[in-house]
Parts: C-alpha cells; structure tokens; sequence
C-alpha cells in the first residue's frame, strides 16, 4: 500500500484521528441515459424522499457511469452532480435480469466531493474482481467498491463521501437486505469510516490502517457479531 502526503485534512479526518489517540473500457462500463422502471415482485418501495439538491437544472452536466460487472447481484446506474465543492450522488440499483430498479440512494458528500466520481473505471469489486488488484494510492480504493462487508453472502456498497487527506476517501456503508434494499450501516459510516484493508470472512472482521501521526499508523479491527459490529481491537504501529 503507498502512502502519500495530502496536504489538505478534512473536518471527519481530523475527528477519525481524535477517535484514535475520460476514456472508459467499453468492455466494462457502458452509458445509458433512460431505463426500464416498473413494479415487480423484486422491486423495493421506491417511495424514498427525493434530494432537491439532485434535481437537474436546463444546461447542467450530470456525470453519468453504468456499471454491470461490479455485482453479479444487481447493475449500478450511477448519475453525480458536481458543486463547487460537493457532489449530489445518486445510485440507483437495479436487478441484473429485468433492469427493474430494486431501490434507489441518494447521498450528498462531504466538502472535498467535488474531486470525486470524475472517471466511471474508479471503482472497485472485491466479488467479480474487477480493479481488485489495482494499486491502492493514499488509501484510497475508489469512488465505490462493491463487497460483502458482513460476510452474508450479499453484495454491499462502499460509497465515497470525502477525499479524508492522507488518511484515505471517506466512505458510507450501505448493506444490502435480504429483500434486495440497502440500509446505511451507521457503525461503519460514523465509526469504522475508512476503506478496511483486510477482510476476514473466517472470524467476521475487517481491518483498518490510517495515518495517525508522520511516524505510525493507528490499526483498528472491527468484528460484526450476533448482527452487530464491535470494536475489538486499536493499536498504533511505527512506519
């Protein structure tokens, strides 16, 4: 893993280290502006409250990525409106057979979001493989990973929010129910918050490494058991 200086820390990082003391592959990603959409006996309630910051305006650009070899679950139809300084992201999920849309999130970065979601091949799947292998730089593993990040057997989302400085993007957690919607796990969004490095499906834990000081790292192990998380372990190690 390469660690790189970042001069800029954003307000969560700061608190995270406190709690410690364009041209795509068209073989992979394809774009499409409409989709099918409809009721079925798969279909979550889509009856989510809209976000009027995604609301598109005449002449805004709305960057657009499809993604369907992330999941052999569902595709990922993804739309981002870049602010200033922020971003408006909306996925929408969609079942892999009849492109019926299961459930639909939208989510609104953090202050540096604006640098996020500018290249659809920034992404990453730890259950079809795709850039699973890619070199991870500055912690940071995409601007959002599929996997199944408690250990069920259902493919989750890692959706990135924040640049985080040196110590890595940001992430939200969604975790995917057995009746095909996502629920932000706020254990992982509000405490665990960085990418974790190590996934042990064995013992049901996932690993973090952040920059703590110049000189060492702080590593935290988080374990999901009887359906909900724990901290089990923080330790500072020398680099």
């Amino acid at each position: 893993m390469v660690f790189k200086y970042f001069p800029i820390i954003s307000l969560t990082l700061i608190l995270s280290l406190i709690s410690c003391e364009t041209k795509e592959d068209s073989n992979v990603f394809h774009k499409i502006d409409d989709l099918k959409k409809g009721d079925s006996k798969f279909a979550k309630n889509k009856k989510q409250d809209k976000d009027d910051r995604f609301k598109i305006l005449p002449n805004e650009k709305i960057f657009k990525c499809y993604h369907d070899n992330l999941s052999k679950q569902f595709d990922i139809d993804l739309k981002v409106k870049h602010t200033e300084d922020s971003a408006a992201i909306n996925i929408s999920i969609l079942d892999k057979k009849s492109l019926l849309m299961l459930t639909e999130l939208n989510i609104q970065s953090g202050y540096l979001g604006s640098l996020l979601f500018t290249k659809c091949n920034e992404v990453r799947s730890y259950t079809t493989g795709i850039n699973k292998d890619k070199e991870v730089v500055d912690n940071s593993f995409g601007d959002f990973v599929v996997a199944d990040f408690n250990f069920d057997g259902l493919d989750d989302l890692a959706v990135a929010i924040d640049t985080g400085g040196n110590g890595g993007y940001i992430y939200r957690y969604y975790l995917q129910t057995d009746k095909h919607g996502f629920n932000e796990d706020k254990f992982l969004s509000q405490t665990m918050i960085f990418f974790p490095t190590e996934f042990n499906k064995q013992n049901k834990t996932l690993k973090t490494i952040v920059h703590a000081s110049a000189g060492s790292v702080c590593e935290s192990k988080y374990k999901f058991y009887n359906g909900s998380w724990q901290e089990v372990e923080r330790k500072f190690v020398g680099i």
